[in-house]
């Protein structure tokens, strides 16, 4: 694999089963850096590209491990949830959930994309 364009770099990814956290682990770049440059919204510096198709070749080759639930084993059976029955939080659930709850509109929309 010759150096990837930054344009290709998802679908080098998720062709070889790779999490973007995964990749940006073996790429030892961020998480913000690679998302952005996938959307197309960073111009990467060489070495970042170096970075991420070297460790894109190196899952490629086999040395470097997939994710164990990616590629190499079949989709297990999720069992259904109780029909009854209180859920069930944890203080951390509560806690989040009421610091979301008291956000305002565009703290909520901040904090979505952060996760997207």
């Amino acid at each position: 694999m010759e150096e990837i364009k930054a344009t290709e770099v998802k679908n080098w990814r998720e062709k070889l089963g790779l999490s973007r956290k995964r990749l940006a682990e073996f790429a030892k770049v961020s998480m913000t850096t690679l998302r952005q440059l996938e959307l197309g919204k960073h111009k990467p510096q060489q070495r970042t590209i170096k970075r991420i198709t070297e460790a894109l070749q190196k899952v490629a080759s086999g040395k470097l491990p997939v994710e164990s639930a990616a590629a190499n084993s079949k989709p297990t059976e999720q069992k259904p949830a109780p029909a009854e029955g209180p859920i069930r939080l944890s203080n951390l659930d509560l806690e989040l959930i009421s610091r979301i709850l008291n956000m305002t509109e565009a703290q909520k929309i901040d904090l979505l994309k952060q996760i997207i």
